[in-house]
């Protein structure tokens, strides 16, 4: 699968807000409310198996202030996936290190 044909299938699926290519590689901004399901996604059927990072963006005086960044990688055919969402600062608990498992 190229990485074109992965970010069709992402698209195709799910409400992805901003797309950015950079130097060969994809960022994609998502909703927060569906993250988990596109990580899942992106893992079982488009073969991004390996979680590289998570980390974070503090946009001070932004509403919403914080941003999670998540850096997948496909082991098969070295592509990059970068995701990015901003998850409201009311949303209640949030997933943390045993939780990203669905990503690795």
């Amino acid at each position: 699968m190229t990485a074109a044909q992965a970010l069709s299938a992402i698209e195709a699926k799910f409400a992805v807000a901003k797309k950015i290519e950079f130097r060969g590689e994809t960022t994609l901004m998502v909703e927060s409310a569906t993250f988990w399901e596109l990580a899942k996604f992106c893992r079982e059927n488009l073969g991004f198996d390996y979680l590289l990072d998570i980390s974070s963006v503090d946009h001070f005086g932004e509403e919403p202030r914080f941003e999670m960044v998540y850096e997948l990688y496909s082991t098969e055919r070295g592509q990059h996936l970068r995701l990015r969402r901003r998850p409201s600062p009311m949303s209640g608990p949030r997933p943390t290190g045993t939780s990203a498992r669905c990503l690795t």
